[in-house]
């Protein structure tokens, strides 16, 4: 008896089928499919018959059928290492709204650098789910041309998001880093400044590179280049420093503690400037003036690159969305 019941249990919770609508209505079960595709061979009243009874009986279209037929599984594969940040978590969420808006779902897989077997193996993984496309927003991958290959053989587009790829050959959409890293020096410079100190970070150096380009434009200007930052107090007095320039939101707020935590005043001593426009930059506590990322947009763009290729398009690998000034209250304009 318990046997029959399980049975039961299971019979009833199978997913309805087209053939279960088809005998339903007394119809065919190729009526049923064209009536739910909106064919225009099927009458107003069948079709409005047919998807009112799949309603009813709450059917679900299989996609892995369709995805057999038509060789797209409507899937993308999104390689993430943290979403620690608010940062890339914008990004991934505005990677999975694009992909929704065109009827597609993200299949999302943790990705860590040290280990070389779990780099391969998701990899694996994700072919094996026969995605369409790839979203990759951790360059390490990039260190592992075997694996990239192993994509191109497979027919799978992909792109790196937020990472400069470029030195590989690889598609990437990121901020224009160097334009980005002008603008914040050019900032300072317009308020004054002429003494300004410059972090120094190799995952972002093209930054750096913007802001000593834009400070050896001023003849009067000069810049230190720092890779600590305990060290920053006693360059700020060695150097007779009015500003810094920090590589990030997050490293700007801790450069902000520190001085603060040595008796040195920001804006009132120090001036200084982040990069990524964090939400946390806006808090009243910090208000700190930075330079902003279009992150929504570097999803989006991403997504949109692997469409493009789907459609058997050749977009531009290389996608530099511009940066802009977020003015708070962090730089001191001086007389």
């Amino acid at each position: 008896m318990r046997l029959n019941v399980l049975m039961i249990a299971a019979q009833d919770f199978n997913m309805v089928s087209l053939k279960d609508i088809a005998r339903e209505l007394g119809v065919s079960v190729g009526t049923v499919s064209m009536a739910l595709r909106d064919s225009p061979r099927i009458s107003e009243e069948t079709a409005r018959r047919v998807k009112f009874l799949a309603r009813e009986l709450g059917y679900i279209p299989n996609n892995f059928g369709r995805g057999l037929r038509s060789g797209r599984s409507a899937l993308i594969g999104c390689l993430i290492s943290s979403l620690q940040s608010s940062f890339m978590a914008t990004i991934v969420e505005a990677i999975g709204a694009r992909a929704a808006e065109r009827q597609y779902s993200v299949l999302a897989a943790w990705l860590d650098g040290r280990r070389e077997k779990m780099l391969q193996d998701q990899l694996e993984l994700m072919l094996s789910k026969n995605i369409d496309g790839l979203v990759i927003t951790n360059p390490v991958l990039a260190r592992h041309p075997a694996l990239l290959a192993r994509l191109n053989r497979a027919g799978v587009p992909f792109i790196f998001c937020s990472y400069h790829c470029g030195d590989q050959g690889y598609p990437f959409v990121v901020t224009d880093d160097e334009a980005g890293g002008r603008l914040a020096a050019r900032h300072l410079l317009d308020n004054g400044h002429r003494t300004i100190l410059c972090e120094f970070s190799h995952s972002v150096d093209r930054r750096l590179k913007g802001n000593l380009a834009e400070i050896n434009r001023w003849p009067d200007a000069k810049s230190c280049v720092f890779y600590d930052l305990e060290e920053l107090p006693v360059l700020i007095a060695e150097q007779r420093a009015t500003a810094v320039i920090s590589y990030s939101d997050m490293q700007a707020i801790d450069t902000i503690y520190l001085l603060r935590q040595r008796g040195i005043r920001v804006p009132e001593d120090v001036s200084v400037i982040g990069y990524d426009d964090l939400d946390l930059a806006a808090r009243p506590e910090f208000n700190l003036t930075t330079v902003a990322q279009q992150r929504r947009q570097l999803g989006v763009a991403a997504v949109d690159y692997i469409f493009e290729r789907l459609a058997g398009n050749t977009p531009p690998g290389e996608i530099l969305l511009p940066p802009s000034l977020v003015e708070r209250g962090t730089v001191r304009r001086l007389s």
